[in-house]
């Protein structure tokens, strides 16, 4: 007896079996056999005691076990008979669990497509449905995984929770606990696409969810429009004056970056204001400005920054992105005397001492002074670029790519192909690593693209990987599929973390026929990214991804390739040298692709619509794909007439 209060089967089991049987206490084995879970023949005695020690509470779980497995089944009237057999056992055994229990059941029938009204009447009676009612069924619709209308459904039972919480001082009206309930209904409506968000809204209004039709018109408002809880605007809102929390504002506004970008300004003006020393809207606003082009308000807002966290990198990062933005517009606007004291800035900035950023300073200064019609200015600082830059060659395409941002080419002119002499990989690779870290994208020249395939081919491993990965992005810039394949083919060869900017570059640079590939190559950029916790790559790898276009293939993020699989793509397309001709089909056009070969075999091909007419007249004939064609497109619509207007005096007519 001991051991079986103790919960320890085995010990009870073992004390049972040394007990003799012609024992006195021989009478308790059956019983404590049985209340052990073991199917023994128990006297009406027996059983009597069996239920007063066990308190009903076997029978019961045996019912309930039966009735799961009934709904399971979808066998109603076993499902009815035993409802009936649980309420009654539950009401007589344990009364305290008696309205829970019809809750629970209620709800599970509801999932299982019972009629209420059939499960009312078994259960005695409807049940009562108060904040813990709406809970439960709030988190059976929160658990269940098929209609994004579900997520509707599963709102609308939060709000009847909230209501009743409030009601039975459950939950306060505000505080965390309210806000987190808001955010927790707003990630629920995450989870409709949004193309199809307002369709699955309609469907909720008109009643045609799981839920019925009254319940849902019960939750909507007098007037027709939508509650809240169907907004994640205004469920974000609500949290937010909840709880004016960073953490629910830093939500609300990775919310509005993804769904609705023309709101987060105003998001993070809100965040500003509740939290005057938080520097993270300050960046947000700061960034915002700079896209639509407030230079002016975004150095005023990166200086507020300064001031609340001067040591954060992003805003250590803004300074020197700003001023070169705004000596750029300057130089573009022909405004060199404006240009000069931005240059000025730069010039005692720390981070523009970084690296090969002092070259850069140089070229500006190269081009104010050819602009502003100093020859002596431009002379002195084109010298400096060139001692910067290691070579005339670097520091010419430096600064071909600053003057054609400054759209101001005429003054400096291409570099020529036949006065370079020696390898310029190395050079232009510099230039373009530059001009990619200060945001003056250098452009190849497109003279140059055979000769640099050439030495890439002969001797690109030579090259730093920075250097590599730099010209990569430029030959994508300018859609040389072939360069930038050629880039990755060279870097493929090199460490680990080369390798997944090469197989990301790989990615990017095959025809879209080669889906397959590009799916391999970037899934195992992302994984090789992920083990070196590169950060910036996956979050490029990221922003492809989301991008609509050509590339538009299917991907599974839970499905990673190991290291065998890792090792064996990186030695396929290192061996694929040669950059991948059509497809073999001849009937595949790329009409979305760019590259010089797809756009060559676009030449060659008819238009789609030429090629639909022509079929047409071939099996119908002229007549009848002229009859075709206007029951396709529909009578055509009438013009109104145009207005006539008087003949002139004379009779000469207007010429």
């Amino acid at each position: 007896i001991d051991a079986f209060y103790r919960g320890d089967v085995e010990s009870c089991r073992m004390a049972l079996g040394a007990i003799e049987p012609d024992a006195s206490v021989a009478r308790l084995v059956p019983v404590l056999r049985c209340l052990l879970g073991e199917k023994v023949a128990l006297s009406p005695a027996a059983s009597s005691l069996v239920e007063q020690v066990a308190g009903g509470a076997g029978r019961l779980g045996d019912t309930l076990r039966k009735l799961d497995r009934a709904l399971d089944k979808q066998e109603r009237p076993l499902c009815l008979a035993l409802m009936r057999e649980a309420v009654a056992l539950c009401r007589r055994l344990r009364p305290e669990l008696y309205e829970p229990l019809r809750q629970h059941i209620t709800i599970r029938s509801m999932l299982a497509g019972l009629d209420p009204k059939a499960v009312a009447a078994a259960l005695n009676g409807p049940a009562v449905k108060n904040a813990r009612f709406w809970h439960l069924l709030a988190r059976a619709y929160d658990e269940s995984h098929g209609s994004p209308l579900l997520a509707l459904e599963a709102c609308a039972c939060w709000e009847e929770f909230r209501k009743h919480a409030a009601q039975e001082g459950l939950l306060p009206p505000n505080g965390p606990e309210a806000a987190a309930l808001y955010l927790h209904m707003a990630e629920l409506l995450d989870r409709v696409p949004e193309d199809e968000f307002d369709s699955y809204r309609r469907e909720f209004r008109e009643g045609r969810g799981v839920a019925s039709r009254k319940q849902a018109s019960a939750l909507l408002p007098p007037d027709g429009e939508d509650p809240y809880f169907l907004s994640p605007f205004a469920l974000f809102e609500r949290a937010c004056q909840a709880d004016p929390c960073p953490e629910n504002f830093r939500a609300w506004l990775d919310w509005a970056r993804r769904r609705d970008p023309q709101k987060a300004e105003t998001i993070a003006w809100g965040w500003r204001v509740a939290h005057p020393d938080d520097a993270e809207p300050v960046l947000f606003l700061m960034e915002a400005a700079e896209s639509r082009g407030a230079l002016q308000r975004a150095f005023k807002l990166m200086q507020i920054a300064e001031n609340l966290d001067g040591l954060h990198p992003e805003v250590r990062r803004a300074r020197f992105r700003l001023l070169v933005s705004m000596a750029m517009r300057h130089l573009r606007q022909k405004k060199a005397h404006l240009a000069e004291r931005e240059i000025r800035a730069l010039k005692v900035l720390p981070q523009a001492q970084q690296g090969d950023r002092p070259a850069f300073v140089a070229a500006l200064e190269w081009l104010c002074g050819l602009i502003s019609g100093h020859p002596g200015v431009a002379g002195e600082a084109a010298a400096r670029t060139i001692e910067l830059m290691g070579g005339e060659a670097a520091a010419g395409f430096l600064v071909n790519g600053a003057a054609a941002a400054a759209r101001c080419q005429g003054l400096v002119g291409e570099p020529d192909a036949r006065s370079l002499s020696g390898p310029i990989a190395a050079a232009l690779g510099r230039a373009c690593a530059l001009g990619d870290d200060v945001g003056v994208p250098v452009r190849i020249p497109p003279d140059l693209r055979d000769r640099l395939i050439k030495e890439i081919e002969a001797d690109g491993a030579g090259l730093a990987p920075p250097l590599l990965a730099a010209l990569g992005e430029a030959a994508l810039r300018t859609s040389d599929y072939l360069l930038a394949y050629t880039i990755s083919s060279a870097g493929l060869g090199l460490d680990a973390a080369t390798q997944a900017a090469m197989l990301f570059l790989r990615a990017r640079s095959l025809p879209p026929w080669e889906d397959g590939r590009i799916e391999a190559c970037a899934r195992a950029a992302a994984e090789l990214a992920r083990r070196r916790r590169d950060v910036d790559l996956l979050g490029r790898i990221g922003a492809w991804r989301a991008r609509s276009g050509p590339f538009d293939i299917p991907w599974d993020a839970s499905v990673t390739p190991d290291s065998e699989q890792l090792r064996a793509i990186v030695e396929k397309e290192s061996a694929a040298r040669e950059y991948p001709r059509f497809p073999p089909e001849d009937n595949y056009v790329p009409w979305r692709c760019d590259c010089p070969f797809c756009r060559a075999r676009r030449r060659k091909r008819r238009d789609p619509v030429e090629q639909v007419i022509a079929e047409l007249v071939e099996e119908l004939g002229p007549e009848g794909a002229a009859e075709a064609l206007a029951e396709i497109l529909g009578p055509e619509p009438e013009r109104p007439s145009p207005k006539r207007r008087g003949r002139p005096a004379g009779d000469e007519l207007p010429r």
